[in-house]
């Protein structure tokens, strides 16, 4: 599922950058309303609205950390070019500046935009569909497919945890996996990166933003040795609810 929206969101890439009127400067002003550089929810949503597609400024914080490895809270230009931009092309970046953006490549970006927002969406269900499980442990899932007790999970963990699953995967699959998750296809992932990939996003304003953040240490010796359960959260603000989002027909 993954890859195919890896896939569905890299057409939509190209959709876009394929208009003869396409300019990335030009989309990232047209979106960038205050003139500041940087892209927050808001800067979506108003060009979203005007297209009549519906999001609240929460589900689009959820799209914003996608492409924020900082986690700063908003989008730069660099981090903007990532979610534009096809991954076999970044050759999109000298062409004419419009001082208005062409509508076609206004509904183009607002179908990508869209698409990537529906994803953030169906991922945070995931989530939640989780932990709402009381069986489910980030330690144990951690284990499980940290079989040979490395301390830390690659593409070749995941092809075998899945093999083992029942649900076969392609290596090109699992590096798309990887790309969702903001890893490249040689990077390896501690227990701290996968909390940071499986925890849901806490609850979030429009004054401040904050993410789903423990410390493992503060709950487990070691990921690999302990086995502590770590379902309960105690003292964790509270995560969004089913309510909290909306999720429109659009």
């Amino acid at each position: 599922k993954i890859s195919e929206d890896e896939t569905k969101v890299e057409v939509y890439r190209e959709i876009v950058c394929s208009n003869e009127d396409f300019d990335f400067w030009s989309c990232f002003d047209a979106l960038d309303y205050t003139g500041s550089g940087k892209l927050i929810p808001s800067c979506f949503k108003y060009l979203l609205d005007q297209n009549d597609y519906q999001a609240t400024e929460e589900e689009l914080y959820l799209l914003i950390r996608q492409y924020d490895p900082q986690l700063k809270g908003y989008l730069t230009s660099e981090d903007f070019k990532e979610l534009v931009l096809p991954a076999q092309s970044k050759n999109y970046l000298t062409q004419e500046t419009y001082s208005e953006l062409p509508y076609s490549v206004e509904c183009a970006l607002c179908k990508l935009i869209y698409s990537e927002l529906q994803i953030q969406r169906e991922t945070e269900l995931v989530k939640h569909s989780l932990f709402q499980n009381k069986q489910f442990s980030t330690a144990k899932a951690f284990k499980s497919i940290d079989k040979r007790q490395l301390g830390y999970i690659d593409q070749c963990d995941i092809l075998e945890f899945l093999e083992e699953s029942g649900s076969l995967a392609s290596l090109e699959e699992v590096e798309s996996l990887f790309k969702r998750a903001g890893f490249s296809k040689d990077q390896k992932v501690d227990f701290c990166r996968f909390l940071d990939i499986v925890l849901p996003v806490e609850t979030v304003t429009t004054k401040e933003r904050t993410i789903s953040s423990i410390n493992p240490l503060d709950t487990f010796d070691s990921p690999i040795k302990s086995n502590l359960d770590d379902n309960s959260f105690a003292g964790r603000p509270r995560v969004l609810s089913f309510s909290d989002l909306s999720f429109p027909d659009k």
